[in-house]
């Protein structure tokens, strides 16, 4: 009923989703749903898509501003949801962080940042802390503005969903593109796939 999203595994195999509209994360197991943690005091809108760590950690975001309603454009935090339900603020400033993965090392975190034309990284540490926030790819101009239409009109790529490929670029869904584009580090597109004229690509 809250709207499903993002998706990822516990270590115990225990399935995880975002409802968005509500701004909870539950648990999925043998057909029932429970709360793992609310985390509607963090959220200026949707809650959105996540990454789960090796130890069980959750990292996930939201839009940041009424997205549907048109709302005023503002950034975003990244919170991270331990095991016991616990939930801490790790990075703020975000515009609209989205599709996150986790290098196979486990100690870089990616996230796309949609309406900021970019993909940043933070470096993960032991204890689940971001440190060292830098760009990954930098995919257009730096966004302004307030309103949805303005930041909307500056999006060259909108990095949606994402995954990491064996060699270590990242193939991005391209909210505004139609099209899957694999970015190696620095952000040039050197591959992509184009879905059938007039679909989009998302996830």
């Amino acid at each position: 009923a809250g709207q499903p999203s993002g998706l990822g595994w516990l270590p115990d195999g225990t399935l995880i989703a975002v409802s968005m509209t509500d701004h909870r994360l539950l648990r999925v197991s043998d057909g029932r749903t429970t709360e793992l943690a609310d985390l509607s005091e963090h959220c200026g809108g949707h809650l959105n898509d996540l990454v789960v760590d090796e130890a069980g950690r959750v990292y996930v975001g939201d839009f940041g501003f009424d997205l549907m309603g048109g709302g005023a454009a503002r950034t975003a935090s990244l919170k991270r949801v331990d095991p016991d339900g616990t939930v801490t603020v790790v990075a703020e400033g975000l515009q609209f962080p989205n599709g996150m993965v986790i290098t196979p090392d486990g100690g870089t975190l990616l996230v796309d940042e949609t309406l900021g034309n970019r993909v940043t990284a933070f470096d993960l540490a032991p204890d689940g802390s971001l440190t060292d926030r830098r760009v990954f790819a930098q995919l257009g101009p730096e966004v302004t503005g307030t309103t949805t239409e303005e930041v909307l009109g500056q999006l060259v790529v909108a990095p949606d969903g994402c995954t990491l490929d064996a060699e270590g670029h990242l193939w991005i869904a391209d909210a505004v593109g139609g099209r899957a584009a694999r970015l190696a580090p620095g952000g040039e597109v050197v591959e992509q796939v184009r879905a059938p004229e007039g679909l989009g690509v998302f996830a």
